[in-house]
């Protein structure tokens, strides 16, 4: 019993490793099939495709072509555009120049005129001031000469007086006004005199030919004919 169903089995096996080999079989065909069926697909596509960017190709080409040729003819025009306003504008700059440049010298020859008689005028109104200068110092030259003239006559008639009057001792000693003060004469035992500005400086003096001489000053005085003042010959004048 057992060795018939050892024999089932082993038919069983046998049938399903047949089943198996039949489904591999066709499998393996179906896969085959499959392939060739990619394959030529494939093939297809490509050969689609090559055509297609071919075609692709041949149009991009044409296109450029045609870009080309439109850029080349508006660059053309642009060119021919862009010189034709280079030259109006080229034309317009020169008129422009020219007309500025007659302008400016319209307006030297103005300001040169307008300076020129500037110029003149300011000459002429200088030389009337010079003239009317010049006369007005002469006038003043007339009359300071007169003036000194006049002070050099009273000096002079002033030194007259006071050489004319001998001068002592007792004409001399005493107070005087001086300056901002008061200047002292003192009779010394030896003949001299001691003399004190408003200063308190000192100097001593001594008369001769009617002419007080001061040493330490450097200065001489001389004694009006009144003899209430004593001019200096440093333009000093003391006053009783």
């Amino acid at each position: 019993m057992s060795g018939i169903i050892e024999l089932i089995l082993l038919f069983g096996f046998l049938v399903l490793m047949v089943m198996l080999w039949v489904l591999k079989k066709r499998i393996q065909t179906a896969t085959e099939a499959t392939a060739a069926a990619l394959e030529s697909q494939r093939l297809s596509i490509e050969r689609r495709v090559t055509e297609e960017a071919q075609a692709t190709a041949a149009a991009l080409e044409s296109q450029r072509r045609s870009i080309e040729r439109r850029e080349t003819e508006e660059a053309q025009a642009t060119a021919a555009a862009l010189e034709s306003q280079r030259l109006s504008i080229e034309r317009w700059v020169t008129e422009e120049a020219q007309a500025t440049a007659a302008a400016l010298e319209s307006q030297r020859l103005s300001i040169e005129r307008r300076v020129t008689e500037e110029a003149q005028a300011t000459a002429a109104a200088l030389e009337s001031q010079r003239r009317s200068i010049e006369r007005r110092e002469t006038e003043e030259a007339q009359a300071t000469a007169a003036a000194l003239e006049s002070q050099r006559l009273s000096i002079e008639r002033r030194v007259t007086e006071v050489l004319a009057a001998p001068i002592q001792h007792e004409d001399l000693t005493g107070n005087w006004a001086a300056g901002t003060g008061q200047a002292t004469v003192a009779k010394l035992p030896d003949g001299s005199l001691k003399l004190v500005n408003d200063q308190k400086d000192v100097s001593s003096g001594k008369i001769n030919g009617g002419i007080l001489d001061c040493k330490e000053w450097s200065v001489t005085g001389q004694l009006s004919l009144d003899k209430k003042s004593l001019v200096w010959s440093n333009g000093s004048t003391w006053n009783r």
